[in-house]
């Protein structure tokens, strides 16, 4: 798997787990979102492309690895990162 495109998994309220290949290198705008049952998210070094909000109302995110390239250079604490998905920190 090369891309997940746009809405692939909108609210997939029941999936809980996704393992991201190292193929993988884009991630389209509101792919996995409301996807509430995710509580660990590891995004591959191989993505080059997050599609905007892709991961917005995954409010159970409670471990998530982001590689630093897809880290806009303006983030500075990790609170800020969270807002990028939109998630709640706890």
């Amino acid at each position: 798997i090369e891309f997940i495109g746009e809405n692939a998994f909108y609210n997939c309220s029941a999936l809980e787990n996704v393992e991201l290949p190292n193929s993988l290198h884009t991630i389209d705008e509101f792919a996995f979102y409301g996807c509430t049952a995710f509580t660990k998210l590891v995004i591959p070094n191989s993505v080059t492309e997050l599609g905007h909000r892709s991961f917005r109302e995954c409010v159970n995110i409670k471990n998530l690895t982001i590689p630093a390239h897809l880290v806009p250079k303006q983030v500075t604490e990790i609170t800020d990162v969270f807002y990028m998905f939109y998630v709640v920190l706890s």
